[in-house]
């Protein structure tokens, strides 16, 4: 039965016996179900060409739109890590204009993933108006700023944050995007919100020493060293710091001390 076997499938993935799944999978009947598992597993492990094969055998012994939908999105995801574009892009727009409402994002995503940022605005604007989804809306402010439109970019950004208070990647952009106060509101909530991101620290830098908050610097420098510990970054961070500070005789404490920087062509 195949309920049984996709149950006994998952428990046995569940207590990582890939290998053991995949034989009772290989010595049950070659159902649509069962071909379908076997592309997942293996998709999961990159063999996308037996994964293709399975998923097309499972799609041409279906007539069910469910489980049809289900296989062409994950073929579009092979065809985007196997690089055939045309193949993704023909596919997704497939999915969507069969089923609108619920593919629009699978759609979106994929012009999204193939760099065609302009196709990806225009879809946005002639299908996903009513989407109000915080990821969607900054993949399109990504887009906007890849086609050097930075107001729209924005604006979007902005109704990202709007919709999830705690979008993290938000916050750096609209730092980037933005200048003196506004930009450090937006940065200081990026770090707040346990972003990483090494140009948010040396943004935020330059823009503590243009208004001379040397103090900033100070509490920002060492919340790295504590947090995040010694690396090749957190000293690049450092020394920017120290050199706005006009800390030099520090820098050379740093120098002395670690033979990471000495190593390291960049520090």
């Amino acid at each position: 039965d195949d309920t049984a076997i996709e149950g006994y499938v998952h428990n046995l993935l569940y207590l990582d016996k890939k290998d053991d799944a995949l034989v009772v999978l290989y010595n049950s009947p070659k159902t649509p179900s069962i071909l379908y598992q076997e592309g997942l597993i293996y998709l999961e492990d990159e063999l996308y060409e037996i994964a293709e094969d399975k998923f097309l055998a499972a799609r041409a012994g279906t007539d069910f739109d469910e489980a049809i939908r289900a296989i062409d999105k994950e073929l579009v995801g092979i065809y985007l890590s196997t690089g055939r574009e045309d193949k993704a892009r023909n596919l997704s727009e497939r999915i969507f204009y069969e089923e609108p409402l619920e593919n629009f994002q699978t759609a979106f995503d994929n012009l999204y993933a193939l760099g065609l940022f302009e196709e990806a605005i225009d879809f946005y604007n002639q299908n996903g108006r009513g989407y109000e989804d915080a990821g969607i809306l900054f993949s399109l402010a990504f887009a906007y700023n890849q086609v050097q439109n930075l107001e729209k970019s924005k604006m979007h950004l902005l109704k990202t944050i709007a919709l999830d208070a705690d979008f993290t990647e938000a916050y750096l952009h609209l730092g980037h995007m933005s200048k003196g106060e506004e930009a450090k509101n937006y940065l200081e909530k990026y770090l707040e919100l346990q972003g990483v991101a090494m140009s948010a620290y040396l943004h935020l830098i330059s823009l503590y020493k243009d208004d001379q908050e040397y103090d900033k610097i100070r509490v920002m420098m060492q919340n790295i060293l504590t947090t995040l510990g010694l690396s090749e970054e957190t000293l690049f961070i450092t020394i920017n710091a120290l050199k706005a500070l006009y800390e030099y005789d520090k820098i050379y404490e740093l120098y002395n001390e670690h033979s990471l920087i000495k190593d390291d062509p960049i520090l």
